[in-house]
């Protein structure tokens, strides 16, 4: 037991509670020991030295979990080791109304958690920090939806790579997360209305490559088409990468050198 909480609090200075527990079973199922030394076996110092060598081998093995905070390994976790798709949900703020989060006149709170269930796939909302309301509680269940809000995960960048797809309405999150070339729902269901109160700096259906999705059903038709890898819109997604995102890889370098260039650091 000392061995197997040792273990534990090692691994969730590093990962998520989930990680920990699965490997240390496992560690401790891996490792021949009792405690009596007279039965011909380890000593239990040398039990808990095993543990902790073979529990910092298994770690050093899972390199998308390397020394990173537990929020973020309970991301990496549910991507990477329990198989699920992760959605990342970041709706735009409204000032001229209160933004309805899943806009279908057909939609069902109980009947999309079972969907998302059955099918592995976790929501991960980020409302927008102008945004607070009693329904966004109602909707979380930390199971199938689940609150990413930039109080608890400040940096999006952090997270970005780890998610599936990603659902916005008029938010330009996603253009950063245009480089991946992943699955992007939207929905726009109050387009022009927004449009004439707001507005765009762009026209919105040439730079929204993904499906415009309506109702409720299209909905869930277009979110299994991201876990069965059917949908359609690489190429258009390509398309407007290109000329959002001018400059795709090597960023801190290129502005470093900029910087240089211009004389910053004399």
């Amino acid at each position: 037991d000392d061995a197997e909480s040792m273990a534990k609090t090692y691994l969730l200075s590093e990962i998520a509670s989930s990680v920990a527990v699965r490997i240390t079973q496992e560690t401790t199922n891996d490792v021949d020991w009792t405690v009596s030394e007279e039965k011909g076996k380890v000593s239990h110092d040398q039990y808990v030295e095993s543990v902790k060598s073979k529990t910092v081998t298994k770690v050093a093995k899972m390199p998308a979990i390397q020394g990173i905070s537990i929020a973020k390994a309970k991301i990496y976790w549910e991507r990477y080791y329990n198989k699920k798709t992760k959605i990342l949900y970041a709706p735009t703020w409204r000032h001229y109304s209160e933004t309805r989060l899943f806009p279908f006149d057909d939609y069902d709170i109980d009947d999309l958690r079972n969907f998302l269930e059955q099918n592995n796939i976790i929501i991960y909302l980020r409302n927008h920090p102008n945004f607070d309301s009693e329904k966004l509680y109602g909707m979380i269940d930390g199971k199938t939806i689940c609150n990413f809000a930039g109080s608890e995960y400040p940096e999006i960048m952090d997270y970005m790579k780890n998610f599936d797809g990603i659902i916005t309405d008029y938010s330009s999150i996603y253009f950063d997360f245009l480089i991946l070339n992943r699955p992007i729902i939207f929905f726009p269901y109050d387009i022009e209305e927004y449009k004439e109160k707001i507005g765009f700096a762009l026209d919105y259906d040439s730079v929204t490559p993904g499906d415009k999705v309506y109702t409720y059903e299209d909905f869930k038709k277009t979110l299994l088409s991201i876990t069965d890898k059917t949908e359609t819109y690489s190429s258009e997604r390509n398309i407007v990468c290109d000329k959002i995102n001018i400059i795709k890889n090597n960023n801190c370098e290129y502005l470093y050198e900029l910087l240089v260039k211009k004389g910053c650091f004399l």
